[in-house]
């Protein structure tokens, strides 16, 4: 009889510990499953960030482009300036060396 209450007792024992394995199992799947959304969300939150740096990348090359045409434009209207200032200064020059 103390057999059978023993066997009975390691049984009981038995379940319990498959019941609390399979409870921890349902856990750490619903702890992986959490984990695999959290990383999926940050999968896409990096996809967002990389676009947006590509995105800031090229304006700020267009941003580059535009300010070295504006740069180069504004060169190209000092020289030109510069070159009609002296074409003024040669002609008076040579205005005051005729009368004078």
């Amino acid at each position: 009889m103390d057999e059978i209450n023993t066997d009975g007792y390691i049984l009981a024992e038995l379940d319990g510990a498959i019941k609390a394995t399979a409870d921890k199992i349902t856990e750490l799947k619903a702890a992986n499953r959490k984990l695999r959304e959290e990383v999926n969300e940050l999968k896409r939150l990096l996809a967002l960030n990389e676009k947006k740096a590509e995105r800031l990348k090229e304006e700020l090359a267009s941003l580059k482009s535009a300010g070295e045409q504006q740069w180069q434009a504004r060169e190209r209207i000092v020289k030109e300036r510069l070159m009609r200032l002296s074409a003024k200064l040669a002609a008076f020059e040579r205005l005051n060396l005729s009368n004078g």
